[in-house]
C-alpha cells in the first residue's frame, strides 16, 4: 500500500474549495481540516470512535460533503 496525493473539490456553489488529499486504500472516511469544515459550514451528523494504527481510540464528529475528482462527484462522509 502507498499514498497518492490528489486535488479534489469539496462543497458546491460559492463555498466550493479545492483541497489536497492523500488517498489511502485502507481508509473508510475522508478527513477534512477543521478550517474547511468551517468554510463549508458543515454540521456534525454524529460522533464516532475510531481506532488508529497504534491502537489509540479517538472520537470525532462526522458529516457529509460533496466531493469532486476527475470529472465525477458524489457525497462522502467526512
Amino acid at each position: 500500500m502507498g499514498l497518492v496525493k490528489i486535488t479534489g473539490k469539496v462543497g458546491k456553489g460559492k463555498k466550493a474549495t479545492e483541497v489536497d488529499f492523500f488517498v489511502d486504500s485502507g481508509t473508510t472516511f475522508t478527513v477534512l481540516p477543521e478550517d474547511v469544515w468551517k468554510k463549508l459550514n458543515l454540521k456534525p451528523l454524529e460522533k464516532l470512535k475510531f481506532t488508529l494504527a497504534d491502537s489509540t481510540i479517538i472520537s470525532r464528529q462526522i458529516s457529509e460533503v460533496w466531493l469532486e475528482y476527475g470529472g465525477r462527484g458524489r457525497t462522502v462522509q467526512v
